[in-house]
């Protein structure tokens, strides 16, 4: 998934703050609380899972074993 905003989209008071949101996704959620619950999941069904944050975009990628992504759309 690509969104369209990156570091050039941080407010002139805040630097950082995109890099920061890309990494909520790896802090869990109300359904997955535990921290890096996305990550192990991705890691422990065979795939591997990354993201960056650039000057106009923020990427997250992942791939797993095709028998696991409907677990890893739903950590997603």
């Amino acid at each position: 998934m690509d969104v369209k905003v990156g570091s050039w989209s941080d407010p002139k008071d805040t630097p950082g703050l995109a890099h920061y949101f890309e990494h909520l996704l790896f802090m869990g959620t109300a359904k997955y609380p535990e921290e890096n619950d996305f990550r192990k999941y991705i890691l422990t069904n065979g795939g591997k899972c990354n993201a960056f944050t650039s000057d106009t975009n923020t990427n997250y990628h992942f791939s797993v074993d095709a028998n696991y992504l409907g677990g890893a759309l739903d950590r997603y």
